[in-house]
């Protein structure tokens, strides 16, 4: 009996492994660009960005559909879906596009290493395919002085000089003690399979680097560097660069740092935006965000909000206003006048021929005589009348709105 569960225990592990759980430990597989990115002759002028720039654009051409995009800076307004083809709209200050499919990797594209430069009505077509439809090839990478360590897209290929690597774009970084590292994009076909490279001995390089704002702080090779403005050595070479600051987005790109001296400025994208908020007829009024009380009266200007969909609206005592819906986009200045009504209403009451009478509301004296007229009165029912020494007047009922104002002429018998 004891063998009989054993060999139904390893029966059941090997099916779960194989149907069940094998699945749960499978690797995604990769997008690739295929070939080089093109430079297309058309323009359009249809797509703006917040600032009223001219957008550029990008032709994602592939055999796969479903694709989803986004980009440091966001994409402009909608993608264009069509058969083989996704346009996707990008501020001309973009670098970097991601793009998305179920069941893959990301692929995250900094433009600047693939050798796209976006300016205003630019349109460049890059296509995407997967790892699944992409074939290996043995690829020679012959490096003078030999030894060098090989990073095929960030992978550790060791110091060979051959390797099989897929067709397609791919990042190749070379490394050897006492040179400087060479790192760049090599595309690899049938017909483009040697790649030879001469490493330049390490060469310390007076390094200045600022940034707009400033107080940014800087990582060279994933390696803190120090804050902007920083003047230091660094051993010469072409390295990853990235620049980070509350509020702001950030940049990613590489620096190529050559001697005697390598100056670079950097202006950071603003990752926050700003609403200025006024109200009338009346102002003075309390603000809310989404239902929360912002501490702060019409008019006010919010200079940095984290880009994001907003509803706003304001009120007072006696006045609110319509709630208005936004959607901030990173850099964008949005101003928005809120129209205030009135909450409460008011009643004049008077009385003849008798004047001077006691006014009451609901059988309740209101310690004041007509004519009077009463402000500020929530909407509801009122049941008025007036009486004095010797006269009175019938009851009159009057139902109050929101913003009216009411008359009520009482007559005394």
């Amino acid at each position: 009996m004891y063998r009989f569960f054993a060999l139904f225990k390893q029966i059941f592990t090997v099916l779960f492994l194989t149907i069940i759980a094998a699945p749960l430990f499978a690797e995604l597989s990769s997008l690739q660009i295929e070939g080089k990115p093109e430079k297309s002759s058309d323009e359009f002028i249809s797509r703006r960005d917040a600032n009223g720039r001219i957008c550029a654009a990008i032709q994602v051409l592939s055999d796969m559909e479903g694709f989803a995009y986004d980009s440091y800076n966001g994409i402009v307004g909608d993608i264009e879906h069509k058969p083989g083809m996704d346009i996707v709209f990008l501020q001309p200050s973009e670098r970097v596009l991601q793009i998305f499919q179920t069941g893959y990797e990301p692929l995250k594209i900094i433009l600047s290493e693939i050798g796209i430069q976006l300016n205003s009505k630019d349109v460049w077509k890059i296509r995407i395919t997967s790892d699944k439809k992409l074939t290996e090839l043995p690829v020679v990478i012959i490096t003078k002085p030999s030894g060098a360590l090989v990073f095929i897209d960030n992978k550790n290929m060791g110091t060979g000089e051959q390797f099989n690597i897929r067709k397609g774009n791919h990042q190749l970084k070379l490394v050897k003690d006492g040179y400087q590292p060479q790192i760049e994009t090599i595309s690899i076909d049938a017909n483009n399979t040697l790649f030879k490279y001469t490493l330049q001995e390490i060469e310390d390089v007076d390094l200045m680097i600022t940034s707009e704002p400033d107080s940014a702080m800087v990582y060279i090779d994933n390696v803190k560097f120090g804050t902007t403005p920083i003047s230091d050595f660094y051993p010469a070479g072409k390295y990853p660069i990235r620049i980070e600051k509350e509020w702001y987005v950030a940049y990613e790109d590489y620096i190529d740092i050559q001697p005697p001296q390598t100056k670079e400025n950097y202006k950071l994208n603003p990752d926050f935006g700003s609403i200025e908020i006024t109200s009338s007829p009346q102002n003075d009024m309390d603000i809310y965000f989404n239902g929360v009380y912002q501490n702060v009266k019409t008019p006010h200007t919010f200079n940095r909000l984290k880009p994001s969909s907003y509803k706003i609206y304001a009120k007072s005592q006696y006045y609110e206003t319509n709630e208005v819906g936004i959607q901030l986009q990173r850099g964008g200045n949005q101003q928005i006048n809120l129209n205030s009504h009135s909450m409460v209403g008011s009643i004049e009451v008077t009385s003849s021929p008798e004047s001077r009478m006691d006014i009451y509301f609901n059988s309740v004296a209101q310690n004041v005589r007509t004519p009077f007229t009463f402000e500020h009165l929530q909407p509801d029912i009122y049941k008025i009348s007036a009486q004095s020494q010797y006269y009175e007047t019938n009851e009159v009922e009057v139902q109050l709105q929101r913003g009216k104002a009411e008359k009520v002429g009482l007559i005394s018998k």
